[in-house]
Formats: C-alpha cells, sequence, structure tokens
C-alpha cells in the first residue's frame, strides 16, 4: 500500500478516500457527539432568503493576526466572492451563499470543526488552517491563494486523496507581495510573504469549482441527507458561534 505520509511537495494522486474518510468521520463524531455522515447546513434569516433557502457558508480564511502570509485586501475579496456569486455567479444547487470572513484562531477546536462541517468549502492563503479540508462534506472544495514562492503540495494532495475539488491562485506579480517579518523584526523567507489576491481571478476559479459536477453531487446529496441544523456547543447553530465571537 501507498504510504501515509508521502512527499508532500510533490503532487501524489493516490487515492486515500477509504482511510482519510472513516477516520474523519470518526473523529468528527467524538468531538462533536453526532452521527459522522455530512451535516446539512444551518438555515438562512427569513430576511436574508426566500422561504426555504438554506445558508452554505463559503469560508474565507483571515490570518490577520498572523506574522506572515496574510492576504491584504481580504475584505474586498470576501465582498467580491460574494457578489459575484450571489449577482451574476453560479451560486451552488439550492442554496444561498455568504462568503464568511473567519479566523479560526479565535474559536476553540470544536468550534471550528461544527463550523467547517457545514461549510460549503474553504478559501484561504496557505497556512495550516486549510488541514481543516480533510472535515468538509463531501464535494465542498478547496481554494488556496499562493505567493510567488510557494511551490509545496501540501493541501492539493490532501484534496486529491479525498476526491476533493481544489484550484489554487498563483500571484506571478512582485507587485502584489510585502515581506513579513516576525516579532522581533526579522525578515521572514519570501515563501511567507503577505499578498493581495486578485479578485478577478479567484472568483474565476471558485466559480468553477462551484460549478464543477462533483460539488453538486456533494450538495444534491446534502440537500436530502436530513432536516435540521449544524449544532455546536450548547447546541448554538455554528453561524451563530462567529457573531457571538464579536459580542
Amino acid at each position: 500500500p501507498p504510504p501515509l505520509c508521502p512527499q508532500v511537495w510533490k503532487p501524489d494522486p493516490t487515492d486515500r478516500t477509504a482511510l482519510l474518510g472513516p477516520i474523519a468521520s470518526w473523529l468528527s463524531s467524538a468531538v462533536l457527539g453526532a452521527p459522522p455522515p455530512s451535516l446539512p447546513p444551518p438555515q438562512l434569516p427569513p430576511a436574508a432568503a426566500e422561504p426555504g433557502a438554506r445558508r452554505r457558508l463559503l469560508l474565507l480564511l483571515s490570518r490577520a493576526a498572523s506574522s506572515d502570509r496574510r492576504i491584504l485586501n481580504e475584505e474586498e475579496l470576501r465582498t467580491s466572492l460574494e457578489g459575484r456569486l450571489r449577482h451574476g455567479g453560479t451560486p451552488p444547487v439550492g442554496s444561498a451563499t455568504e462568503v464568511r470572513l473567519v479566523e479560526l484562531g479565535a474559536l476553540s477546536s470544536r468550534e471550528q470543526l461544527s463550523l467547517v462541517r457545514g461549510a460549503a468549502g474553504l478559501i484561504g492563503a496557505h497556512g495550516a488552517a486549510l488541514v481543516w479540508n480533510l472535515f468538509l462534506p463531501a464535494g465542498a472544495p478547496v481554494l488556496e491563494l499562493l505567493n510567488r514562492a510557494n511551490a509545496n503540495a501540501y493541501y492539493s494532495n490532501q484534496c486529491r486523496w479525498q476526491r476533493r475539488g481544489y484550484a489554487a491562485w498563483q500571484n506571478n506579480d512582485p507587485a502584489r507581495e510585502v515581506q513579513a517579518f516576525d516579532a522581533d523584526g526579522r525578515l521572514l523567507d519570501p515563501f511567507r510573504w503577505h499578498l493581495r489576491a486578485d479578485v478577478g481571478a479567484v472568483g474565476a476559479l471558485l466559480e468553477g469549482l462551484l460549478s464543477s459536477p462533483r460539488h453538486r453531487a456533494g450538495e444534491a446529496a446534502r440537500a436530502v441527507a436530513r432536516p435540521g441544523m449544524v449544532e455546536a456547543r450548547g447546541g448554538a447553530p455554528a453561524t451563530a458561534l462567529l457573531e457571538r465571537r464579536k459580542k
């Protein structure tokens, strides 16, 4: 059998679904105390969607508190992506989509897991938070933002191993990057420099992911899975976790 931890810097197309799927399901069940199959999303408030519509959060991972690889125009990117999907883009089947900017480090591990298990996909700069792709619902894609010096295949491999949709936008314009420094003022390696995303190019990649047959099949399966809301600690809807943290 193929090794569990191959050379992640190089593309590895091995299908590890049979291994990773049960592990992610078991961990989700153990942590959340909920059945392991894909969880349906929470519902939109009546004022925010038409009757019967359900919110599918696309999570844009913020690194604002990090010393490296920040998306310098993250709010511009969030607004652009959400506008594209709601007004002329390709929304997921049967869903009203919101792009939510979230700093996962501000949530507990349990809250992070609950949020990811109900997400429509992950978008973010290269970083450890993207490992949550292993716990996304089936069909939910990953869109990774890379600076010029980034050449590894960590998360693209993980998505290949699960047959999960994946795309990457890689910057090739030096003017879009800003040097990063550590807490002592030392210049960090270019691999860790901040970047300013091309919102148009990233939006086009996201539309392609969300209109893929793989994503649409996953959305259709979740639509008939079972009614209800994604539960988090204390029975609160997963989307409410972010609102509570802001107060």
